[in-house]
């Protein structure tokens, strides 16, 4: 072992084959001083150990550069630089030393501690927290032991998210793309404004029996604005919504809508828009006073009464069994002959004929008395008269109750048939609208009801003429109401 001691110098290369030993005890402060002190580089082609600690004066100046591992027992280290370049491009943290796995659960957490400064020294911390087996990310968080103790989370901001989310959204943002595959609001959808198609396919919303749902500005959801809604193949299973919003543009059920009760008057716009099913042709809604409306045949609009006299020669005067309103409600056939009503008068419920109708003959009177309601419920209100409804004809129609027709043959003949089906009181009038009567005839065909009596077809050839039928049974058929 070679030995050198203060003062001793060597010139030219020192080769020494086992070890070199300095005496000298003179501490370093700087590069010019201590034991031994070197003005060119060192190369060391082995490890180098030391007691104390190992300076580098000007990092800029001078490198370290290690061919071998560099190991620290120490229990920190302090690399007080602007940047760190590390090129493995896997970090390892909290294994055992010198890079042996752990055998055992240290209970410690891993990851980064952030210092920043906001209004105070604060830490901020990303990584493992060991207790809850996940990751966190916390804005301020405190360290003992290596056990970190979160005491705010952190935002986390980035492009896209591709897992599971859980736990409760709290934070509403804005949606900036196109395809949006699920927008889910787990308490209250705010200002969701959308100018386009909302289109909804094999939509199932299962039990919703204790859920509100609100279009238009309701309470549930707020300034909720949908220009145009197309709602496809939904299927709204057990579905049951509250609407509390007193303007509905539209509310449809597709399927069957139960229990829908409505206080204040409710407008249905054009009748062509309500179908109600149930009932039979020319039926009617009856209710029985507590809101219940069943289907019903038309009440009678009219009575028809039918007297029978038989002429003696002297008797000009023949009592009615009742009171006609007037003598136009009267019609009076002499031996088969409609009589017109300049033959006979009437006072109250007598009929007076100018000349006594001969022994033996047969005298029929028909009246038909209209039949009078009154608007409302209770007693008063304003008496209405029953109504008809008119129609103009210029080729062969088949007819209806209740209806007037103001027939054309000024071109043709016209075939007016009379309803298949009749019942007391059915009435149904004819008049000459271009008095061509008389050049093209009017026919009323019976449809297998009688008129008059009579299994014939009437037929009307008398310019200008009008006249009315009613129906009254299956023995005399349809009554000449009037001429």
């Amino acid at each position: 072992m070679a030995l050198l001691q203060s003062g001793t110098r060597i010139y030219g290369n020192a080769l020494i084959d086992t070890s070199l030993s300095i005496s000298g005890n003179t501490s370093t402060t700087s590069n010019a001083t201590g034991a031994l002190t070197v003005a060119g580089g060192i190369g060391v082609g082995g490890n180098i150990f030391s007691s104390g600690n190992v300076t580098a004066v000007g990092l800029l100046a001078v490198d370290a550069i290690f061919s071998g591992n560099l190991v620290v027992n120490g229990n920190t280290v302090y690399a007080n630089v602007s940047t760190v370049n590390i090129k493995d491009p896997i970090i390892e943290q909290g294994g055992n030393p010198n890079g042996s796995p752990l055998s055992l659960d240290d209970g410690k957490d891993r990851g980064s501690l952030l210092h920043y400064y906001s209004s105070a020294p604060t830490d901020a911390f990303m990584g493992w927290k060991n207790a809850n087996s996940e990751f966190v990310f916390a804005s301020n968080a405190s360290t003992s032991n290596n056990v970190i103790t979160v005491n705010q989370l952190g935002n986390v901001r980035a492009s896209t998210f591709i897992g599971t989310l859980s736990g409760a959204a709290s934070t509403a943002g804005t949606v900036t793309t196109n395809a949006q595959p699920n927008i889910t609001s787990v308490g209250i959808l705010d200002n969701l404004s959308v100018t386009g198609n909302i289109s909804v396919g094999n939509a199932n919303l299962g039990n919703a029996a204790t859920a509100s749902y609100f279009i238009g500005d309701g309470s549930l959801l707020t300034n909720l604005n949908i220009s145009t809604a197309a709602v496809a193949n939904a299927n709204y299973s057990n579905f049951a919504g509250t609407v509390v919003n007193s303007t509905q543009s539209n509310i449809t059920s597709v399927g069957t809508l139960t229990s829908l009760s409505v206080s204040g008057d409710v407008s249905l716009g054009n009748v062509s828009n309500v179908h109600i099913l149930g009932g039979s042709n020319a039926y009617v809604l009856s209710t029985d006073g507590t809101g219940n409306l069943s289907w019903v045949a038309q009440p009678s609009s009219s009575t028809i009464t039918v007297d029978n006299f038989t002429g003696n020669g002297t008797q000009t005067v023949f009592t009615l069994s009742t009171t006609p309103s007037s003598i136009n409600q009267t019609t009076v056939n002499y031996n088969g002959v409609t009589l017109l009503r300049a033959a006979y008068s009437l006072s109250g419920a007598n009929v007076t004929f100018g000349s006594a109708p001969a022994a033996g003959a047969l005298v029929e009177v028909t009246t038909v008395n209209l039949l009078t309601g009154t608007t409302g419920g209770g007693g008063g209100g304003t008496t209405v008269v029953a109504s008809i409804t008119w129609a103009i004809a210029s080729s062969n129609t088949v007819t209806q109750a209740s209806y007037g027709y103001f027939v054309d043959t000024s071109n043709n003949a016209v075939v007016m048939t009379l309803p298949s089906a009749a019942t007391l009181g059915d009435t149904i009038r004819f008049n000459d609208l271009a008095g061509t009567f008389s050049t093209n005839s009017l026919t009323v065909a019976r449809n297998g009801h009688k008129i008059q009596g009579l299994a014939e077809n009437l037929v009307a050839q008398l310019g200008q003429a009008s006249f009315g039928l009613v129906y009254s049974n299956s023995t005399y058929g349809w009554k000449l109401l009037e001429i």
